[in-house]
């Protein structure tokens, strides 16, 4: 498969891009004239509506201003004056006969100069009554009574309703609608005599609003009014748009048949509505009356032919600026590729050879590491087990010291208890000597007892033979003495157990006393013994804990030992990940340094076997650094640092001719050089 000229590559999507970008300003172009146009319009159409408003008011204004001058005219005021001294309910009551004369008369005094001043043909000026009536029509010679207006005339109603405030807006009328402005006739004493209304007709207002030959206005009235506005039943002349419009005026009749619809009259009764029909603007706002209520609908219509024209003139011209700038960008983006191409060719061939050189350093170094890392992996294992071993040592001599101190307590609890037990033995020794001591003096006492006893007994003995030498007069005293003798005896003889016993526990208290004795000598010794046995096991205790101590620093020297180990370990494990990684960023340059050559020279795949595929290469994740198996208290490993006569310096770069070779004597006039254009 023949790979693309590296010109087709970058002209292909320059050119693409370049249609785009044609195409999106095209668009762009066309929808922002549109945008001006439309906003154009609008702002046009918000102007003219504004205008019409501004108008119809302006022309109430005025009427308002005629019929108060005519209110307060003493010839007016002195008419309504005699029209009071009749029945105002009468439609021929003769006082109101005499009024309508007398304001003939004065209007007729005044015709000229008011028609002269104000430029209208005639007098439309119109009389009311208190009583809802119509007094004088100044336009119709032919009136010679006061007609009821009261089911269709709400203004007259309105301004008969005190406080008499003047009124101006639009109310539909006969001939249908109609500006009016309405005064009330006051008389000097205050009365309400009556009110004057001023009209003007709404023709003169669409025909005024009209500017030019592409504008026109049609005017409709609901046809829910067509019982007040009888001059427009004659379906002939104002017909009906959708059975719910009548058209009253219009400035272009055909136009409006053919544009505008009921639909666009229905929307255009609650806001200003905006449609585009054909090549014209249609805008639809209510007619409103002096309640402010929807009357009627006007329509404006403006024809937009002439700017869409120009819209469509200014987007062929954006066509055709679109299509020059895209020749223009093709054709210097060839004449720039003619003269990159060169260079390109020369330089890929001098980086191929520089990564064939750095493919040949990269599998030497990723050797090396990978044999440096299984090193330090088998030393970071074999001071792991050694660690292990010496950690055993430690916790057993750890366990043999809290052993000894836990012996050496035992031994001063037994010291204490010994010298304890010594001093109840004397404290009990000397308690027997006393009891000794107190048993010879109970002897003492029950001998003399003794010798008492026998005392009485011989006092009772003589008492007996004195008694006997009485003879009668002594026999009771014989039976006293012989009682005393008798208890003598006993007490003798009580004595004489007594003194038994006591010699006993004088005895044995003796015998309780040398054992004490001996207790005590054995217990001195024991004493000594036992504080031998204390001193030494006090030593022994003292020598486990420094050799756990020793234990214990061996053990977190082996353990940073371990600790530096499996730091060294990991550090060569990367060096081999990135030695690997060096590898195949080597194998990629290589392979795109391939790519290039094809891609610039637009040769075949097969050309170069060794070439990798440059969207393959591109689309070959990277691989992620393998890291170091976790050990037991592994920490992160030091950096190394490099002695100071090893220590690398910065790396030069290659000056641009190593890596792109020029000759002084290349050139652009070779046409070899470009047979792939």
């Amino acid at each position: 498969m023949r790979k693309r000229k590296l010109s087709t590559r970058i002209l292909t999507p320059v050119v693409v891009v370049t249609i785009i970008f044609s195409i999106v300003f095209y668009l762009l172009g066309a929808l922002t004239f549109n945008r001006l146009i439309e906003n154009s319009l609008d702002e046009m159409v918000s102007a003219k509506v504004v205008e019409i408003e501004n108008r119809q008011r302006q022309i109430a204004d005025k009427v308002l201003s005629e019929a108060a001058l005519f209110s307060n005219a003493e010839a007016v005021i002195e008419a309504y004056e005699e029209a009071h001294k009749g029945n105002l309910t009468v439609a021929d009551d003769p006082a109101s006969s005499t009024a309508r004369r007398k304001l003939r008369d004065y209007f007729a005094s005044i015709e000229k100069g008011y028609v002269a001043a104000l430029g209208v043909e005639n007098f439309r000026i119109h009389f009311h009554l208190p009583s809802i009536r119509s007094l004088l029509r100044l336009w119709k010679t032919e009136q010679n009574r006061c007609d009821d207006l009261s089911s269709f005339r709400e203004t007259i109603k309105t301004i008969a309703i005190s406080p008499h405030s003047p009124l101006t807006g639009i109310e539909i009328g006969r001939g249908g609608f109609a500006i009016r402005g309405l005064a009330p006739i006051i008389a000097s004493d205050g009365r309400y005599l009556g009110s004057v209304e001023v009209l003007s007709s709404y023709t003169p207002l669409v025909e005024n609003s009209i500017a030019n030959q592409n504008e026109s206005i049609a005017v409709y009235m609901n046809s829910e009014f067509l019982p007040i506005a009888s001059r427009l039943q004659d379906s002939s002349k104002y017909p009906l748009n959708g059975g719910k419009f009548v058209r009253v005026t219009s400035t272009a009749v055909d136009l409006s048949k053919r544009l505008i619809s009921a639909d666009l009259l229905e929307r255009g009764k609650t806001a200003i509505v905006k449609e585009y029909r054909e090549d014209f603007l249609l805008t639809a706002f209510p007619v409103k009356d002096f309640q402010n209520r929807q009357i009627g609908v006007i329509v404006y219509v403006y024809d937009a032919g002439e700017r869409f024209a120009l819209r469509d003139q200014i987007q062929w011209g954006v066509a055709i600026i679109s299509l020059i700038l895209l020749l223009l960008i093709c054709t210097v983006l060839i004449l720039v590729l003619k003269t990159v191409t060169q260079p390109l060719v020369r330089g890929s061939s001098g980086l191929k050879e520089s990564a064939d050189q750095v493919t040949s350093a990269a599998h030497e170094i990723s050797s090396s590491s990978h044999s440096l890392a299984e090193s330090s992996s088998e030393q970071a294992a074999a001071v792991e087990e050694t660690g292990a071993s010496v950690e055993e040592i430690a916790s057993m001599a750890r366990h043999n010291a809290d052993n000894a101190n836990s012996a050496n307590s035992l031994a001063q609890q037994m010291g204490q208890a010994t010298v304890g037990g010594k001093d109840v033995i004397a404290r009990m020794s000397t308690a027997v000597n006393e009891i000794k001591k107190s048993s010879d003096d109970t002897a003492k006492i029950i001998k003399v007892i003794e010798e008492i006893a026998f005392q009485t007994n011989l006092l009772a003995l003589n008492a007996a033979v004195e008694a006997a030498r009485a003879g009668e007069a002594g026999a009771g005293f014989a039976v006293v003495a012989d009682e005393v003798r008798s208890l003598a005896k006993r007490s003798a003889e009580s004595a004489a157990e007594t003194s038994r016993l006591i010699e006993e526990s004088v005895s044995k208290a003796d015998h309780g006393v040398k054992l004490a004795v001996e207790v005590d000598k054995v217990l001195g010794e024991v004493v000594g013994h036992v504080s031998k046995v204390k001193e030494l096991v006090a030593e022994i205790a003292a020598a486990s804990g420094e050799q756990a101590e020793g234990i214990y620093r061996i053990t977190n020297s082996i353990g940073e030992i371990e600790r530096l180990t499996q730091g060294n370990a990991a550090t060569a494990e990367e060096c081999a990940a990135a030695a690997e990684e060096l590898n195949a960023q080597a194998e990629t340059m290589r392979a795109m340094t391939s790519e290039i050559n094809q891609v610039i020279g637009g040769t075949s795949a097969g050309s170069t076997g060794s070439a990798y595929s440059l969207a393959g290469d591109f689309n070959r994740p990277k691989r992620s650094l393998p890291r170091p198996v976790a050990r037991p208290k592994a920490v992160e490993a030091r950096p190394l640092t490099a002695p100071a006569s090893q220590k690398v310096g910065k790396p030069r770069k290659p000056s641009p001719e190593k890596i792109i070779p020029f000759d002084d004597n290349d050139s652009f006039d070779n046409d070899d050089d470009f047979y792939d254009f």
